[in-house]
């Protein structure tokens, strides 16, 4: 499940096509928003570079089949309840909320900046996993490439709290590895 089409998201779409066709001869589904197959399939998959694994190693069984998803919509997903949810970014993004049968649910961000609080209105999920990109010093960039920073995250939760009275638990990803100690607050 691809939030969007940028390459830190879809880079190793090739290597997990590659596993799945050669080592266990099986296929890759890959659900996404139209925009992002488009890309995706015009530019990293479509054999110029790398094998084609549309065509690969069949046109009737190929290694890698795409499905689109639309932003509000549900879909059962490898025996989960996934729900796609728009999220802001510089490019068209969605998010997921992930739900299991026995209804334990966390909601993947992706890439986002702020206005998470705008998707409570469709999720409830228990976990949260949402990406921190830099320090407050990059605070006018990281707005305008569409990236969270910690003051921006914490700015949406209290929001969130004031909408649904709770908050869910949050792992903090996507941490720009040179300034990781900044952001987590220890210089």
């Amino acid at each position: 499940m691809l939030t969007h089409h940028h390459a830190d998201h879809t880079r190793d779409l090739v290597t997990l096509a590659a596993n799945v066709s050669y080592c266990r001869r099986k296929q890759l589904t890959v659900y996404a928003l139209r925009h992002a197959l488009d890309i995706v399939n015009n530019c990293l998959l479509d054999g110029k570079i790398y094998t084609n694994f549309f065509e690969y190693p069949s046109k009737e069984k190929p290694a890698v089949v795409v499905k689109a998803i639309e932003p509000y919509s549900r879909k059962a997903i490898a025996g989960y309840d996934v729900l796609a949810v728009s999220a802001k970014h510089s490019v068209p993004t969605i998010g997921y909320q992930i739900t299991s049968l026995d209804n334990r649910s966390l909601f993947y961000t992706g890439d986002t900046t702020v206005g998470i609080s705008d998707c409570w209105q469709h999720i409830s999920p228990q976990l949260l996993i949402a990406g921190v990109a830099g320090p407050s010093k990059y605070k006018d960039w990281l707005k305008k490439a569409g990236h969270l920073r910690a003051e921006f995250l914490r700015e949406e939760l209290i929001q969130s709290h004031r909408l649904e009275a709770y908050l869910p638990r949050v792992v903090v990803i996507h941490i720009g590895h040179p300034y990781e100690q900044e952001i987590l607050g220890k210089n």
